[in-house]
């Protein structure tokens, strides 16, 4: 069903994408490194929000030139402690087979989430265990970073944890398993009211369509 709220995700998804000095990914470059699988694990990194808060836009992974042959589960962590599950703060699906394709990854958009100035979060994607296709950078890979976000270390899930999408907590050192992004920064007010009037006029006309 058409509902108010996914006009309003939709058209915020179109705002983030249209103003990309407001809008900005965590990982601005993927880098290169080992291309592996990591079906029924969740792996990503861990950095530090810089002395500014950012507003979470959006949630994606790493798909190349290709499109996800298996919908692909992101999500992220306000940390925990080295030995201990964070708290799951946003989580998005970036459906197979399709997405926005910006700079390499794939993007699913979703409310609003605000980042914590100083305060370390966990990033991570989860493909099912029964996926032997999509594939990331492994943790040799050297990505470029924004930053406005630092302290970045590769992280994974434990073995015990395989199978569903979990904290990735564990630290493998270097900078990041990519893998998980996410669009962060604020659209200008007038584009955020212009684009919230657009999506509850498409709504009103869902509406009276279907009555």
């Amino acid at each position: 069903m058409y509902t108010l709220r996914s006009a309003v995700l939709a058209i915020a998804g179109l705002i983030f994408l249209a103003a990309p000095a407001a809008a900005q990914a965590l990982i601005t470059d993927p880098g290169t490194g080992t291309l592996r699988t990591y079906g029924g694990f969740t792996f990503g990194t861990t950095f530090v929000v810089g002395s500014t808060p950012e507003t979470l836009g959006g949630l994606g992974v790493w798909t190349g030139s290709n499109t996800l042959s298996a919908n692909a589960t992101v999500g992220i962590w306000l940390r925990g402690t080295t030995s201990s599950n964070g708290t799951l703060i946003a989580s998005a699906t970036v459906p197979a087979g399709t997405g926005s394709n910006v700079g390499q990854f794939d993007y699913s958009f979703i409310s609003p989430v605000l980042l914590l100035a100083n305060t370390r979060y966990d990033l991570g994607a989860y493909f099912p265990g029964s996926d032997t296709i999509d594939m990331a950078h492994d943790v040799s890979s050297t990505p470029m970073t924004d930053p406005a976000f630092n302290s970045f270390v590769g992280t994974f899930s434990s073995s015990s944890t395989a199978g569903m999408i979990t904290d990735p907590f564990g630290g493998a050192g270097g900078v990041a398993y990519v893998g998980p992004n996410l669009i962060y920064g604020v659209p200008e007010p007038s584009s955020l009211l212009l684009g919230l009037g657009a999506a509850g006029m498409i709504w009103a006309r869902r509406r009276q369509r279907s009555t």
